[in-house]
């Protein structure tokens, strides 16, 4: 996930801060922007000239070399500049979709400020379960989607091209097509699967995406923890992990993960679609990308990586006007197709029928994708979530016995 964030957080954990004009605070972990000053700046005024608005957007990018260290400073810095009613100079905030719950009760409800048939554009899961908040009011909108991404698996059309062998459907299919290949390879660098299961939030969002692929049926939603389908996907996360992997190598970080990713070591590997510049890099001559495999064949999973953009309650209404046309200018048909054909995902549904995008983007591939974000029972119960994720890991990685709190 690091290795999005690098691309994905130089646009989209901005800030907007207004002294007569409005001023965009942008957060990167390196010194290399996606989409520099000018350019954003440019855009949006010619936007604003077609639609008479008489403000501009002025770029800053925050820049930290350690990436685990200022996503933690963002998330604080954003909630600590959310409560501030009566000094908060900030008016548009781009935030991570899994804080919707911790954001929600400081920004605006969307619904009545953003067109209808604006929002309409937008997947209604993405909509529904990445951009709503409730409270004792009811359910509010408070982001839209800025940018998306999706883990998908990366095959090895080399080695399956070789051994006569398929992308696997169903998890049964990868063990079996595994074993074959890493028998008559005999080669200790390679692995089968990298599981990404590791102590960071990263092994979080790969034990609910492999979970979900586990699920009755097409239709079924995340199962709770008492569920037979959360117990057998379980059962078979330890059954990969024990029969074609490792404890090590299920519980390697993202640099092992990219670095097969680069030298070809790997069968299969689960990661994020990847955009520019890790595009450029040697993966295509190794991989081809496909949906995850399920349980059962037809059912996938996948976990979705979501910045929204929202704005603060706590602004003026002529503020509020003005960061709404922001809002709208970033989720623009325009301006997502042109982050859509340079490798950032979309929730923008229309986008997978357009025939220009889909030249360079991958719309069969995100037409295909079955996504999951947090699981709400798990964002609702914290405290006795967190002692059950722990005790799955425990599962996972030694002979412990289920037993939920």
């Amino acid at each position: 996930m690091k290795y999005i964030i690098l691309k994905i957080f130089i646009i989209l954990n901005s800030v907007i801060q207004c002294f007569g004009d409005v001023r965009l605070l942008s957060f990167t972990l390196d010194n290399s922007p996606l989409f520099n000053k000018e350019e954003m700046e440019n855009e949006f005024t010619e936007y604003a000239k077609k639609n008479n608005l008489n403000f501009k957007i002025d770029l800053e990018t925050l820049s930290y070399e350690k990436p685990s260290d200022s996503y933690s400073f963002f998330k604080l810095f954003v909630e600590q500049s959310l409560k501030k009613h009566n000094n908060n100079t900030r008016d548009i905030y781009f935030y991570d979709s899994k804080y919707s719950n911790l954001y929600g009760p400081y920004l605006l409800n969307l619904l009545d400020k953003i067109p209808k048939e604006h929002i309409e554009k937008y997947d209604s899961k993405i909509i529904n379960e990445e951009c709503t908040f409730e409270d004792k009011h009811g359910e509010k909108l408070v982001g839209l989607p800025m940018s998306t991404s999706y883990e998908v698996l990366y095959s090895n059309k080399i080695l399956l091209s070789k051994y006569k062998k398929p992308i696997p459907k169903t998890w049964d299919e990868l063990i079996e097509i595994c074993k074959h290949i890493m028998k008559e390879e005999d080669d200790s660098e390679l692995i089968c699967y990298n599981g990404l299961l590791d102590d960071s939030d990263q092994g979080l969002l790969s034990l609910y995406e492999f979970i979900y692929s586990c699920r009755d049926s097409y239709n079924s939603t995340f199962p709770n923890l008492q569920d037979e389908s959360f117990i057998n996907s379980i059962k078979m996360l330890r059954r990969i992990k024990d029969e074609v992997a490792s404890n090590g190598i299920f519980s390697s970080n993202e640099n092992f993960t990219f670095s097969k990713l680069l030298n070809g070591k790997a069968i299969f590997v689960k990661y994020w679609i990847v955009g520019e510049p890790f595009l450029s890099m040697p993966i295509s001559p190794f991989y081809e990308l496909s949906i995850l495999p399920g349980l059962k064949e037809g059912i996938s999973g996948s976990t979705i990586l979501e910045y929204n953009i929202g704005i603060t309650q706590h602004i003026n209404e002529q503020k509020h006007k003005e960061a709404i046309e922001v809002v709208k200018f970033i989720t623009s048909r325009e301006y997502q197709k042109k982050l859509f054909m340079s490798g950032f995902a979309s929730g923008m549904t229309e986008l997978m029928d357009d025939e220009e995008a889909c030249k360079v983007a991958k719309c069969d591939l995100l037409r295909r994708i079955q996504f999951t974000g947090e699981p709400h029972f798990i964002k609702n119960n914290l405290e006795n979530t967190e002692k059950n994720i722990k005790n799955i890991f425990m599962i996972i990685y030694m002979m412990n016995k289920i037993v939920y709190q």
